[in-house]
Formats: C-alpha cells, sequence, structure tokens
C-alpha cells in the first residue's frame, strides 16, 4: 500500500476549511499550507531574510505584520515573488515530511489545502487534486462575512488567482459547496474511492 498524496484547492471563500474537518472527522490527515506558512515566519533564519529584504519594522515584537507584508506584495510582484520563492519551497519541505511520516504510520492518504495549488506549480507533488466549487456570489458573500471586508477588495482576491473554471478544469474531482447540494456524502464517496486506489493501486477517480 502507498500513502496517496491529495490536494485540496479552490478559490477564498469555498469552504474548504469546512470540507478539510469533514475529512479530518473520518479519521485524514490533512496539512493546512498557510497555517504551516505562517509558523516559517517564526524561524530564525526566515526572519533574518524578511528584515533584510523588507526593513527590520516588518516584525512589531517579534510578530510579523501581516497587514503591513500584505500592503508590500500586493501590488508588487517583484516582491511577491520574492516571497513565495522564500516560503513555498519551505512548505513543500514540511509537507514532504508530513507524507513520509504518513506513509510510515500507513495512512492510505493526506490531504494538502491550499487556494493557489496550480499558481504555485504544484500539481506534480499529488496523485490527485480536488477542487471545490462554490458560484461566484455565495463567496463573494462569504469572505465578505468572515474578513469583514467590502466587496471590491474580495473581488481584486479573486482576480488574482486562477480562474474557477480552469481550475476544475485542472482537477481529478469537484466537491459542489454551493448550500444546496449535499457535501458530507460527496466527501465520502470520494473518501472511499481515495482509499480503495490507495489499497489496489492507481485508477482514475471519477
Amino acid at each position: 500500500m502507498r500513502t496517496l498524496s491529495v490536494a485540496l484547492t479552490g478559490g477564498i471563500g469555498s469552504g474548504k476549511s469546512l470540507i478539510c474537518k469533514v475529512f479530518e472527522a473520518l479519521g485524514r490527515k490533512v496539512f493546512v499550507s498557510d497555517r504551516v506558512a505562517k509558523t516559517l515566519y517564526f524561524r530564525q533564519d526566515v526572519k533574518a531574510k524578511m528584515q533584510e529584504f523588507f526593513g527590520n519594522d516588518i516584525y512589531i515584537n517579534n510578530v510579523l505584520d501581516a497587514a503591513k507584508l500584505s500592503s508590500l506584495v500586493f501590488n508588487d510582484k517583484d516582491k511577491l515573488l520574492w516571497l513565495n520563492n522564500l516560503i513555498h519551497p519551505l512548505v513543500k519541505q514540511s509537507y514532504k515530511a508530513f507524507l513520509s511520516d504518513a506513509q510510515s504510520r500507513g495512512e492510505n492518504y493526506v490531504l494538502l489545502e491550499s487556494a493557489i495549488v496550480f499558481e504555485s506549480s504544484w500539481e506534480d507533488m499529488f496523485d490527485k487534486i480536488i477542487c471545490v466549487s462554490t458560484p461566484w456570489d455565495l463567496v463573494l458573500e462569504r469572505t465578505q462575512l468572515r474578513d469583514n471586508t467590502d466587496r471590491q477588495s474580495v473581488e481584486r482576491r479573486i482576480s488574482s488567482q486562477m480562474p474557477q473554471q480552469e481550475k476544475e478544469a485542472k482537477s481529478d474531482c469537484i466537491i459542489i459547496n454551493d448550500d444546496r447540494e449535499l457535501v458530507v456524502p460527496q466527501i465520502i464517496k470520494i473518501d472511499k474511492e481515495l482509499k480503495e486506489l490507495s489499497l489496489n493501486g492507481y485508477k482514475n477517480l471519477d
């Protein structure tokens, strides 16, 4: 048996976090890439590079000033690229260790949750990619409420990511999260198929 590497992706406000909780309730291990990335900013080597590039005031009382960082990289592709080149390889390194640990425990599969699997060109890391599909108006509503922000800010963030239709076309299967279709049965079906795939060998996931 081989532990499968599975990605769960989708745009902001699609409900990835809730879906991850369902997978976890089924006993599956989930690697939340954003959460891991946030811990990396506390590493001394990362902190030193960040302060050298962005200035010492990027940290306040040894805590990253996330708002300042966002303002610096949001409209500056060069700074964003530098940041991604620093953090993304470390996230991948952490995930490889996570996957290796899962293999040693005999897990059927593990999930990496990230909104930017395709934008980061991480596709080759995974046996299967699941995309969460949510209608545009629902994404706007959820994200505005969650982040207490305005519609234009949400639209700018969405426009910086790969279009949803393109993500879905590149993925192996879709979870529809539209507040109408039941999500849990979809997840249980995928969980069963991934388990069978791990036990019996590689086959297409419908």
